[in-house]
Order: structure tokens, then C-alpha cells, then sequence
């Protein structure tokens, strides 16, 4: 713990300590990659979960991130490289090859910024504005840079109407764990149940009658949402998006308030913030039993929560616990949340339970 940099960047964050993963060059313009092949797996793989993660309003990463990434080439060199390796390795444990995660965590954190590349048409995209914000935000909180608002994308506050046609997965079941009634609910030892595989085993995700089933679905669900009629927000509605706002709202003036010291090299802690406002029992109180919310208030926990010992029942330690179990958990927990759980831990300087820092 000594050792480490007291302020990391996010290709530091993202990278296994001791791993050396090469630069991935752009793909040659006169290359031309299978794009159906590769749409299948950002369909499945990635769309849904960083959608889940960001916490999007209208699932944009699933109707508008595709096509930011086919139209971006160094993008499409780096799922290429990653796809490469998930080949060659599709018969082992994903945590067992640092290349392998710290290359995912690579892509996880490029997916997630697609929604900072500007539109083709350079129109207005308010939604992607409010996610930048969000993207920026979590990225001033892993590597302890202070969040200038000045420089963040759209307005600072949201309409409560955005978030009428919520996907429903933001209460799945299927985390059979819920730190919203307190992180003391928790035991010493987590459990959580395991969901089906959301990242393909072995290259049979590749086969082309796959792949069209997949894209007729994905139509349907785009005709879907297209015709989806208006309606006005219900008071449930009302209430879930003013503590979605909240919630980021606070999540982002925790960024703000950062000292800009990054880690203490000796405690493993963040500097306190620059504010007098009990930002992180306000952010416990806005979980509302959402796992991707989970993963950054347990972040948090790491940074700025209670200096109550190291004894297993401590907040803190249960927030590593969750990152630990969230980042082991692998394909079957997920993709993308299992890996920003793990650049989340490496963020904070903790170890991912896995013998990695």
C-alpha cells in the first residue's frame, strides 16, 4: 500500500498493477472489419449494462452507441483486440488473465464514453449530455481529480419527465443484496445469486443465425420504443426521477469537493472533502436497492466513509467486500459493472480480492 501513486490516471485505473497490455493500434481505412459480428457482442455484452450503469433514461448506449463506435476506428481496433483475447482464453476463469481484465476494463471505460463523442449530425442530444456528465463524474471520483463543473456538458439539473419509461431491470431481483436499508443489513459475508452468463462463453455467439435473430430483436425493440406513446409522469415516476437527479446531483458534488490529493499513500484515504454537507450518508439514503448505485456508494465508502476500524462489520470493509464480490463475480455477474467494480477498487487503492491492486 506504501507504494502506491497518490494519483492514478484511468488507463493506470484500468490496468492491473505489473501488466503490461500493448497499445492497440487504430484499424487501417483500408481494412474492413466484420462490424455484424461485432455489433452482436456490444448488443449483448455491453449495451444493456452500461445503459444499467449510467442510469440512461431512453437506453441510449442500446440505440446510439453502435453506430459511435462502427463510425470510430481506434475503438473498433481496441474491441477487436479484447474479442481476440476473450478467444483465446474462453475455456478459463476471466479474473485469471490480468491482460485479459485489464483489457476489458479498457473497453468497459470506452464504451462508456461514447456518449461524450459528439453526434454526426452535431444536433442537440440532451440525454447524452446528461450521461457525459455522469461519465465525467465517476471518472473525477476514481482518479481523485476535482470535477470542474464549468467544463461538464448540458445543465445541471434534469426534468423530471426523463425518466418515465425507465427500464424495469433497475429492480432486478436477481442481487440478493440491498444496502439501501443500511450497510449494516449486510452480513460478513456476502451472497449473491448468480444470473445466466451475459457475455458469450465460447465464439458460438458469432453464429449468423444468432446474429440475425438477434438483430430482429433488436428492431422489434427499436420500433418499440419509437412508438411508445407520451404520457405524462405518474407521482411514482415523479418521485424515481427526482431521486435519480439526487442521486448524481450528490454523486457529482462529492467529485467537486475533492482536494485533488488523490490516495493517502499510508492510510489509503482520500483527503476529507472541502464541504460541510454529510455528502455520503446523503448518497446511502438515495440507493433505492440500484446495484449500479451500490458500486459507487461502496466507492465512496473506500474514499470518505466512517474511520471505524477494520473489523469486518465496518462500513468501509463492507464496501470493499461489495466491490470484491461485484469484480469476482465475473461474466456471470455481468460484464460491465463487474469490471468498473474492479477499476473502482484499483481507483481507491484496494485490492480486488484477487491478489491484484
Amino acid at each position: 500500500m506504501a507504494n502506491l501513486p497518490r494519483r492514478r490516471t484511468m488507463e493506470d485505473i484500468c490496468t492491473i498493477a505489473g501488466t503490461k497490455v500493448p497499445a492497440i493500434p487504430a484499424i487501417p481505412p483500408d481494412s474492413v472489419p466484420n462490424l455484424e459480428s461485432i455489433r452482436v457482442v456490444y448488443d449483448i455484452a455491453f449495451a444493456p449494462s452500461l445503459d444499467k450503469f449510467l442510469e440512461s433514461s431512453n437506453q441510449w448506449f442500446t440505440l446510439h452507441g453502435f453506430d459511435l463506435l462502427a463510425s470510430n476506428r481506434t475503438l473498433l481496433g481496441l474491441m477487436l483486440a479484447y474479442l481476440t483475447l476473450v478467444s483465446t482464453n474462453h475455456d478459463k476463469p476471466i479474473n485469471a488473465n490480468p491482460t485479459l481484465v485489464s483489457q476489458e476494463a479498457r473497453v468497459t471505460w470506452a464504451m462508456l464514453g461514447l456518449c461524450t463523442t459528439p453526434t454526426p449530425s452535431n444536433q442537440p442530444d440532451d440525454e447524452a449530455d446528461i450521461l457525459a456528465r455522469r461519465y465525467r463524474t465517476v471518472e473525477s471520483i476514481l482518479t481523485g481529480e476535482p470535477l470542474e463543473p464549468s467544463t461538464l456538458p448540458g445543465a445541471a439539473t434534469m426534468s423530471l419527465s426523463e425518466f418515465v419509461h425507465q427500464e424495469s431491470d433497475d429492480n432486478d431481483s436477481s442481487v440478493n443484496m440491498d444496502i439501501t436499508t443500511g450497510m449494516n443489513s449486510l452480513s460478513p459475508v456476502t451472497t449473491f445469486s448468480t444470473t445466466p452468463a451475459s457475455f458469450p462463453q465460447s465464439s458460438n455467439l458469432l453464429d449468423p443465425l444468432q446474429q440475425l435473430h438477434h438483430q430482429q430483436l433488436s428492431q422489434m425493440h427499436a420500433d418499440m420504443l419509437l412508438a411508445a406513446p407520451t404520457v405524462s409522469p405518474s407521482p411514482f415516476n415523479a418521485q424515481v426521477a427526482r431521486r435519480t437527479h439526487d442521486f448524481w446531483s450528490t454523486l457529482e458534488s462529492i467529485a467537486t469537493s475533492q482536494t485533488g490529493d488523490g490516495t493517502d499513500p499510508t492510510t489509503g484515504r482520500r483527503p476529507p472533502l472541502n464541504t460541510a454537507t454529510p455528502l455520503i450518508p446523503q448518497l446511502r439514503s438515495l440507493l433505492d436497492g440500484k446495484e449500479q448505485r451500490d458500486i459507487l456508494y461502496a466507492t465512496c465508502l473506500l474514499g470518505w466513509g466512517p474511520s471505524d476500524g477494520e473489523s469486518p462489520t465496518s462500513e468501509r470493509e463492507l464496501g470493499k467486500r461489495l466491490l470484491q464480490n461485484e469484480f469476482l463475480g465475473g461474466r456471470a455477474r455481468g460484464l460491465v459493472l463487474g469490471s468498473v467494480a474492479g477499476m473502482c477498487l484499483r481507483g481507491m487503492g484496494v485490492s480486488d480480492g484477487a491478489g491484484s491492486v
